[in-house]
């Protein structure tokens, strides 16, 4: 089983660190967290498989490009989240603040992520981009190192069933996001 803070334990942790700068932003995501009696939960997607896509089929939070420089990321990580999963994620819940700016790897991008505690029902609903999609319980996932097509080398991951009855694993970018507002809570 993965561990994940809970949402109070999260929002104090941000809330006790200095704000991220958001230098040199070009896209940003959003962490939607809910806590329905199995521990922390949060929206993941797999994306949509196509050729031209190096992030083809991978699991991924809702999240996209700025759409121009001066864009604040918050307001590119609510944009990307609707178009995405369907809902708006301030409108259903609280935004608990910025997390840490993750690098984006090989593609030398820098990406703004921010939590917000879904306070209702919503459910997320797929997309063009997202065509899987739903909550992930961490209670479900098993963090381990995976071998995957795109390196040759062993990364870690979470990895289970998806709501789709196929095999996942949220590595890279993704776990990177996760597994740093996770130590922001609990330190590696």
């Amino acid at each position: 089983m993965a561990e994940f803070p809970t949402i109070d334990a999260l929002a104090s942790a941000i809330a006790a660190r200095p704000p991220d700068p958001l230098v040199g932003v070009r896209a940003a995501v959003m962490v939607c967290l809910r806590d329905r009696g199995r521990g922390t939960e949060i929206v993941i997607g797999r994306r949509q498989e196509r050729s031209d896509d190096p992030w083809s089929g991978q699991m991924s939070l809702p999240g996209g490009r700025l759409d121009h420089p001066d864009e604040p990321p918050l307001s590119a990580a609510v944009r990307e989240t609707v178009e995405e999963v369907g809902f708006d994620p301030l409108a259903h819940g609280r935004l608990l603040g910025p997390l840490e700016t993750v690098h984006g790897g090989a593609r030398q991008v820098f990406v703004a992520a921010f939590a917000v505690e879904i306070a209702s029902d919503v459910e997320p609903a797929p997309s063009v981009e997202l065509p899987g999609t739903w909550w992930m319980a961490f209670a479900d996932c098993e963090e381990r190192h995976i071998r995957v097509a795109e390196v040759s080398f062993e990364v870690p991951a979470f990895v289970g069933v998806g709501a789709d009855g196929r095999d996942f694993a949220v590595w890279g970018m993704t776990y990177r996001v996760l597994s740093s507002a996770r130590d922001l809570v609990v330190p590696a």
